[in-house]
């Protein structure tokens, strides 16, 4: 490594680390925001900016010095401008940033950085004259305002600035002559990570040190200049494509932000200090604010990771590298989905007490019950004369009550409806409205039947292959010694044997019946003898004998914990594959749900 580098990463390290030191001794945040966020004065903002500025202002970028002073200049005016209007009006103050992010664009173009030539798809280089800097103009603004949207979660743009900056670096370096300066993103790259690895370190939540907007406008200028420079101009596939990864985290994170506030009726685009941030909306449904951080930081990295074997690809045909960006987003678009399940832990964090008894999902009723109250309600329909009903609902199953109205009656006019599977759990908060916790069938089967060993209620089990309902029974009695078993029988009947099966259970004196038939099979043989049966409460648990018997190993607590069963089933039983594609378009189904549920509530609120 060259000299000059090693003394800019150095020196950039330095005084960032110590403007930081000084910064938590001399004024350390002594407020907190509710997402976590230190109140206060913008230490840890002056440290990345001052680290970065004074590395500019001795050492400068490669061959582009005019660049590296107009940088250093943009950046503390921008530091300066965050950091003043944090105290003013915010009428004044969202304005006054924006302006400012826009002056220190175009002051950086009239410096000299810019995109002059592109390679067109599958065409030649184009020069592209005047267009130049006013493309380059829009990118370092958009760029810099969506870093600037991500901040309030202290910890985040720092680290989003370290791993951009080392991957551009390295992307200019892979890329060669493509790149529009390899040696000015190098030297910028590593200056960048220097002065942000010491913020990073002192701003893990919970931190006494403040990042502020005015660091989060300065970061945001710093990381567009090294988008620039290290654009892969001639690639067209990857000139916005890599950028793009590079900048996943602040681009997600403001987007997200941007649908949250435009919710609350604040608008699109928000720079003041009260605007709802990802981080602080993850703090609020559950998360820490180090959980949420790293959660993103986390994904932030793979998509650099990502950008990297893209560059690696680049002299391959672009068929190779639209297949790989695919695979590869597929496979982060289900890790970020399992990481936020695990980190998250799907554990509700509102009151149990509270809000709606049921939801509408998607036209299916849920209702918001727990485990304890499930159970109490069993096995107080258990000595009634009546049959009542109880429905497991998961993602499958919702899906198949919307293509299927008779399915979608038979749930509609169920006793009790319990919320089973992380997609309906997902799809609950997506609405604003969380489940205290996930009633499943199989822990619920296990937990009627302790209640019923309890008070003496006979249960019958029907379903599964011959014997297994059989050897599930017998465990269970073995488990719960008081439980009385009335009978068991396989599921593989013809619809002619139904009105004997259904005389069996009768005569058996079964007060509580479990029928393990498969959706929709088990809920419409409930449904369409609920008069013959005799029982008082009914339940379909699916695959639960298969669990129960031994037949079938259920995932570990934690996964089930997390919601990631689904995940245990499919490495069991590769077969179960197929099934999944319910998933994404349930949640696809959610979302047009969600939006436009908002859409008509806001819409009611303006007419009202």
């Amino acid at each position: 490594m060259d000299t000059p580098l090693v003394l800019s990463t150095l020196l950039a390290a330095t005084f960032s680390g110590f403007v930081c030191a000084a910064s938590g001794w001399a004024a350390p945040a002594r407020r907190f925001d509710a997402d976590g966020s230190p109140k206060g004065f913008p230490g840890a903002g002056l440290a990345l900016t001052t680290g970065i500025v004074l590395a500019l202002a001795l050492l400068g970028v490669g061959d582009l010095g005019p660049v590296a002073k107009g940088l250093a200049v943009a950046m503390s005016v921008l530091f300066l401008v965050g950091a003043a209007t944090e105290w003013i009006p915010v009428a004044i103050a969202r304005p006054a940033r924006l302006i400012a992010l826009v002056w220190a664009a175009v002051y950086l173009v009239a410096a000299g950085l810019r995109v002059t030539e592109i390679k067109l798809p599958f065409g030649p280089v184009v020069q592209l004259g005047f267009m130049g800097p006013v493309l380059t103009c829009a990118w370092v603004f958009v760029v810099s305002l969506l870093v600037t949207l991500s901040n309030r979660g202290e910890a985040l743009v720092p680290g989003i600035a370290v791993f951009s900056s080392l991957t551009l670096a390295a992307v200019a370096a892979m890329a060669g002559q493509h790149a529009v300066s390899v040696a000015a993103a190098t030297h910028l790259g590593l200056t960048i990570a220097g002065a942000s690895a010491p913020v990073l370190a002192w701003c893990q939540p919970p931190s006494k040190v403040r990042f502020g907007i005015g660091g989060g406008m300065a970061a945001g200028i710093a990381l567009a200049s090294l988008s620039v420079l290290a654009a892969v101009k001639h690639a067209s596939f990857l000139f916005l494509v890599v950028p793009a990864l590079c900048l996943g985290a602040p681009l997600f994170a403001s987007l997200i932000a941007i649908a949250l506030n435009r919710s609350r009726g604040l608008g699109s685009v928000l720079l003041e200090a009260e605007r709802v941030t990802f981080v602080g909306a993850l703090v609020r449904r559950g998360m820490t604010a180090r959980q949420a951080v790293h959660f993103l930081l986390v994904w932030h990295i793979y998509l650099c990771s990502v950008a990297l074997l893209l560059t690696w690809a680049i002299e391959r045909s672009w068929v190779l590298k639209t297949v790989v960006l695919l695979i590869l987003g597929g496979v982060g678009a289900l890790g970020f989905a399992i990481t936020f399940q695990v980190v998250y832990g799907w554990r509700a964090q509102a009151s149990r007490g509270l809000g709606p008894s049921s939801i509408d999902l998607l036209g299916v009723r849920i209702d918001r019950t727990t485990m304890r109250d499930a159970v109490g309600r069993g096995l107080l329909w258990a000595g009634s004369d009546q049959l009542h009903h109880i429905v497991t609902a998961d993602a499958t199953l919702v899906e198949r009550c919307n293509s299927d109205p008779e399915l979608s009656a038979i749930v509609d006019k169920a006793s009790l409806v319990t919320p089973d599977g992380a997609g309906t759990l997902f799809a609950a908060r997506l609405l604003g409205a969380p489940f205290p916790e996930r009633v499943a069938g199989a822990d619920l089967t296990v937990a009627l039947c302790e209640a019923a060993a309890d008070h003496g209620a006979p249960v019958y089990f029907l379903g599964a292959a011959p014997e297994v309902a059989r050897h599930a029974a017998g465990r269970l009695e073995a488990r719960f010694r008081e439980l009385t078993v009335a009978g068991a029988r396989h599921g593989y009947f013809e619809p002619s044997e139904e009105p004997a099966v259904c005389a069996e259970i009768a005569a058996s004196g079964a007060r509580v019946l479990f029928v393990g038939l498969g959706v929709p099979a088990q809920e419409r043989f409930i449904d369409r003898h609920r008069h013959d049966l005799g029982v008082g409460v009914a339940i379909g648990v699916g695959g639960t004998f298969d669990v129960l018997a031994g037949k079938v190993k259920r995932a570990p607590r934690w996964m089930q914990r997390c919601g990631l069963e689904w995940l245990w089933r499919v490495a069991q039983d590769p077969r179960r594959l197929p099934r999944l594609i319910a998933l994404p378009r349930f949640c696809f189904h959610v979302l047009v749900h969600t939006a436009r549920t908002r859409r008509l509530g806001r819409l009611t609120e303006t007419e009202g």
